[in-house]
């Protein structure tokens, strides 16, 4: 909204009568900004305050750190992106229900449901550090890729959000190159 010199004096004036405080609340309370904090700026904020937090943690905390940056840096493709809670420790009863409502060890931990290029959709595999994708994770990722998905393998937030936004930016058939990660997991298909 752009104010005018005359409507901000005019405010001013109007703001300076003798009136009630529940009055004057009325009037401005279309200033109010009210701030919504997102739960994944929550999660890090919390992890600012108490580090300790990020001890055996550090893949959900790379994974928090991608839905952040999404959010804020890339609104449109975040409405499409998101989580399958397949790891962290749930007791027996937890782990029974989830596994009763389908689901997959080893299916991919984010999903960007958005077709570009050649492909459906993409998924990603995030991994802290250096570590190696289980075998049913390889198998996850190589059928998914032979079903017409991109798959990637990342080991930072920083490559895994560089990856959606390159998959994004993808025309018409177009497919995406080699990722450097996929000696890890990729199964060639050639003969």
């Amino acid at each position: 909204m752009r104010v005018s010199s005359e409507w901000l004096e005019g405010y001013k004036k109007k703001n300076h009568t003798r009136r009630s405080d529940k009055a004057r609340k009325a009037d401005d309370s279309w200033l109010a900004v009210v701030v919504k904090v997102s739960v994944h700026a929550a999660a890090l904020a919390a992890l600012i305050k108490k580090t300790d937090l990020l001890e055996g943690n550090q893949e959900h905390y790379d994974q928090v750190r991608v839905f952040d940056c999404m959010e804020r840096k890339h609104p449109d493709l975040y409405v499409r992106l998101h989580s399958t809670p397949n790891g962290g420790h749930r007791g027996k009863k937890s782990a029974s229900m989830i596994q009763a409502e389908g689901q997959k060890k080893g299916y991919p931990d984010m999903s960007l449901d958005k077709a570009a290029g050649v492909y459906h959709g993409m998924r990603v595999e995030l991994k802290h550090g250096k570590r190696k994708p289980t075998k049913e994770q390889i198998e996850w990722l190589n059928a998914l890729t032979d079903e017409g998905y991109y798959c990637v393998l990342a080991f930072t937030p920083e490559e895994a959000v560089a990856a959606m936004v390159a998959y994004s930016q993808l025309k018409p058939g177009e497919s995406m190159p080699a990722h450097a990660n996929d000696s890890y997991w990729r199964v060639s298909t050639e003969t």
